[in-house]
């Protein structure tokens, strides 16, 4: 599994990706910018509840040449149907994003709600406000 991609909570709600750039890096590519996408797509196919994506894009080049629009489409294409809500944080180019997005939206019904905020302490609150916490076992409550 890629490090840059990674369940963020034991009951495996939630995946983290980070896009930043290794230190000293200065460009990257469009399968440098998918694949961990990819990856997590997969790590969210392997459960059956509901996951959550927390792309973290604070310390990205995100743009780099291609097709983001037949990328962000096989994407969504490709998602399992157990996806729930997608949250981007420090995205240099929200706009552009967004825009991609809406753009896929009238293709294709979008398998995830997706979101852009600024920062850290956004994204983790927009997530936690999404949906109620996962029931909890009362034989393992204290």
């Amino acid at each position: 599994m890629d490090e840059r991609v990674r369940w963020d909570t034991d009951e495996q709600a939630l995946i983290v990706v980070d896009l930043s750039l290794p230190p000293g890096q200065m460009s990257v590519t469009m399968d440098e910018r998918v694949n961990p996408l990819d990856e997590a797509l997969r790590l969210a196919g392997t459960v059956s509840h509901r996951v959550d994506l927390l792309i973290d894009l604070r310390e990205a080049v995100i743009l780099p040449g291609g097709n983001w629009l037949r990328a962000i489409r096989r994407l969504n294409e490709e998602a399992p149907d157990n996806l729930g809500l997608c949250v981007a944080v420090g995205s240099q180019v929200p706009a552009v994003f967004l825009r991609i997005v809406n753009i896929v939206r009238r293709l294709q019904p979008l398998k995830a709600e997706v979101r852009f905020v600024a920062t850290l302490e956004e994204a983790r609150a927009l997530l936690a406000n999404a949906h109620p916490p996962l029931p909890r076992d009362p034989a393992l409550s204290p």
